[in-house]
């Protein structure tokens, strides 16, 4: 079936930039549509954009060496924190990693499920005992390589994972693996939606989890 709208001018760009930046497209890209003047690319992007079609949401996972894992987390915190020791040793510790983790190479968004992992009437459990449960539960727990890939596709990220609860920020943790921090802590990577932009961070597994800490699992 044809698409007989017009192309978009110049003004009607600018007009979408926010909302193609919104829907996890870069910037560059975004610039291109506002110099295209019209061609059948910046078109074709503009109309899925004003049709409200969802991202997409089957995703690939790229999977990398442990290295590049812990390069990625050393070097970004490190940068952050203004500690040269944090470039280099953060250290990926799983002593027993999920095979079906370390084979998943491509997931659905719809298959994802947050869970908490509390029991009824519970407010918060200890991290070790949240690990513990995620273990018995024989859920496939979502590992850094998913992380990163979601970290570089944050367009197709689902608009219901930017949502609070009680107007309080969720935080999504992505258990399948644990890192080790220079101070010896044990970490999971995080991600959440704050100021209008995707944030991450690794926080300590020792940290008490409640019901703003989602862990993202397949079902088994």
């Amino acid at each position: 079936m044809e698409d007989h709208r017009e192309p978009i001018s110049r003004g009607q760009g600018h007009e979408l930039l926010n909302k193609l930046e919104a829907a996890g497209l870069v910037s560059f890209l975004a610039q291109r549509i506002i110099d295209s003047k019209g061609n059948e690319l910046a078109t074709r992007i503009v109309n899925l954009v004003e049709d409200g079609r969802s991202a997409p949401s089957l995703v690939h996972v790229e999977r990398r060496e442990n290295l590049a894992l812990e390069r990625f987390v050393g070097e970004s915190l490190g940068i952050l924190m203004g500690e040269e020791n944090a470039r280099r040793d953060w250290r990926v510790t799983n002593s027993a990693p999920d095979v079906r983790t370390e084979n998943l190479v491509e997931f659905d968004f719809e298959d994802v499920h947050l869970v908490t992992m509390l029991r009824q009437h519970e407010m918060s459990i200890s991290g070790e005992e949240k690990q513990k449960r995620l273990k018995e539960s024989h859920y496939i727990l979502l590992d850094a390589n998913v992380f990163l890939t979601i970290w570089y596709n944050k367009h197709c990220i689902p608009e219901r994972w930017k949502k609070k609860l009680n107007g309080n920020t969720r935080y999504i943790v992505f258990d399948g693996t644990i890192f080790r921090s220079p101070d010896n802590k044990y970490c999971v990577l995080r991600l959440y939606w704050r100021d209008g932009a995707w944030c991450w961070d690794c926080v300590q597994i020792s940290n008490g989890q409640d019901i703003y800490s989602l862990s993202a699992v397949l079902a088994a």
